[in-house]
């Protein structure tokens, strides 16, 4: 099989950047840039998620990806406008193009997740936090791709 997971990942970090970047002050990956959103408001950071295989014909491996995203930003006044925009923002940005540059046959938005109020600050869970939200977008992207024979 491709790479397709890292060209998916790589070209989606490339989608944010333009179709975001006046709006974005930081576009990484998660878990291994968390430090380095430092005080770059908002961020935005790309996981990669668990793959779900389905039986495909002949050489053909068809599998759902879910790709999580994390909002980071550190609005305290109209937070809810602000989280809620960032996320309109994101989803229409990865959904302009559905292949994902030809790498995916499909991707959709799946879930979002907005957490509950916490007193400390948890940049690995969605929530409300005293200085800072962290909002998760879930996204399923359908890749087709090729045994190795």
């Amino acid at each position: 099989m491709q790479n397709k997971q890292h060209d998916i990942l790589t070209e989606l970090k490339s989608i944010i950047e333009t179709e975001l970047g006046a709006n974005v002050g930081y576009v990484g990956y998660f878990p291994d840039d968390i430090q380095k959103i430092g005080k770059k408001y908002p961020a935005i950071l790309i996981g990669d998620g668990d793959e779900t295989y389905e039986l495909g014909t002949g050489t053909r491996v068809e599998y759902n990806y879910s790709i999580p995203m994390y909002i980071y930003h550190n609005v305290i006044i109209d937070r809810l406008e602000k989280m809620t925009e960032m996320q309109n923002w994101l989803i229409d940005a990865i959904e302009k193009d559905l292949t994902i540059d030809g790498n995916a046959v499909l991707v959709e938005v799946e879930s979002v997740e907005k957490g509950s109020y916490e007193q400390d600050a948890d940049k690995f869970n969605a929530g409300f936090y005293p200085n800072m939200t962290v909002r998760k977008v879930n996204f399923n992207v359908l890749v087709y791709d090729t045994r190795r024979l």
